[in-house]
């Protein structure tokens, strides 16, 4: 996992929250935020906060602990700007542009980054979110971790980002790198098992031809992990 802190050791961003739309003067709130990831459509940041017109700029510092290549981006139906080292790589300011964007870069393991967001609540949106994929490291660990084994029992699906009320999608095909996940997995040779976990019709081409033993799973709820390992173990 990558390591988000405050410039001085603290982990997280240093958040200040002001209660106009254009950062200015004195913040209302200040705050360590462990990451950006909010949804404030029933609430709002704090009681002394505006329930609309407000802002909030977060600084701090990413460290990669692996060198990758892949996404960093921003998700958002407000006003949503984000730097990387003093450059601009998403500009969702105002109404004509949007804040739900992603962008390619390579970050060196080690390294510290600095990190500035800025948003405003200038819309009806609901969610902010700053993140980023680097789903290629992810995946030759499993591989090496599946090689070592007797079985590979392999879960994936969707989540609340790739289904359910007012996500239309243009593919039925399970999201993001997951077919990749598996196919690597196969690769090794070890024997899978392939565990569904979604709300949706999946196309399972590759995998219907490729995996002997596959379960559908959907959403089992809070107890579907015990449920589903009852299954693989005949129970």
């Amino acid at each position: 996992m990558d390591c988000l802190h405050d410039g001085g050791g603290n982990p997280g961003l240093i958040g200040e929250y002001f209660n106009n739309t254009e950062l200015e003067g004195e913040p209302v709130l200040s705050k360590l935020d462990r990451n950006i990831n909010f949804n404030w459509v029933i609430t709002k940041p704090d009681q002394s906060m505006n329930t609309m017109g407000f802002s909030v700029r977060w600084t701090g510092r990413l460290v990669p602990k692996h060198s990758f290549s892949g996404y960093i981006g921003t998700i958002s139906q407000d006003s949503m700007r984000f730097w990387l080292d003093g450059k601009l790589l998403v500009d969702g300011w105002g109404r004509n542009n949007s804040a739900k964007r992603s962008v390619p870069v390579e970050l060196e393991a080690g390294r510290e980054y600095d990190i500035r967001v800025e948003y405003c609540k200038d819309t009806n949106g609901v969610e902010i979110v700053l993140g980023w994929n680097h789903n290629t490291i992810g995946i030759q660990d499993a591989a090496a971790a599946a090689a070592e084994a007797d079985v590979a029992i392999v879960a994936v699906g969707d989540s609340e980002r790739t289904c359910g009320e007012g996500i239309d999608r243009n593919s039925l095909e399970l999201p993001g790198d997951q077919l990749k996940l598996l196919k690597a997995v196969y690769e090794t040779g070890t024997p899978i098992i392939l565990v569904l976990q979604n709300g949706r019709p999946i196309t399972l081409e590759w995998e219907a031809e490729h995996i002997p033993a596959i379960i559908e799973a959907w959403y089992p709820g809070e107890q579907g992990g015990n449920a589903i390992a009852e299954v693989l173990f005949g129970d």
